[in-house]
């Protein structure tokens, strides 16, 4: 079983307190580190908006990404699959 801490996180001045394993400790925050930088970047590109607004933005944005990292992925197996096979038929 993975050993797990205890990482606060500041989300729009609010503190939130979770488990993450201990090897993906550095990882999380560097992640909350991204979501803050889109969050001052949409607060100044759209101000005015309620936070929730600002947090669903955020949001919507994070899943966009990561569905562009599973298809790169997807993308890379895929190519890494035919090469292999190439490489099978020239032998």
């Amino acid at each position: 079983m993975s050993e797990t801490t205890l990482v606060d996180l500041m989300i729009l001045n609010r503190s939130f307190k979770v488990k993450v394993e201990t090897q993906h400790v550095a990882l999380v925050k560097q992640r909350m580190q991204d979501i803050q930088t889109k969050l001052v970047s949409l607060k100044s590109n759209f101000p005015g908006r309620d936070v929730q607004d600002y947090l669903s933005m955020a949001l919507i944005d994070a899943v966009s990404e990561s569905l562009k990292i599973e298809d790169n992925q997807l993308k890379n197996e895929t190519l890494f699959e035919e090469l292999k096979k190439l490489n099978e038929q020239l032998d």
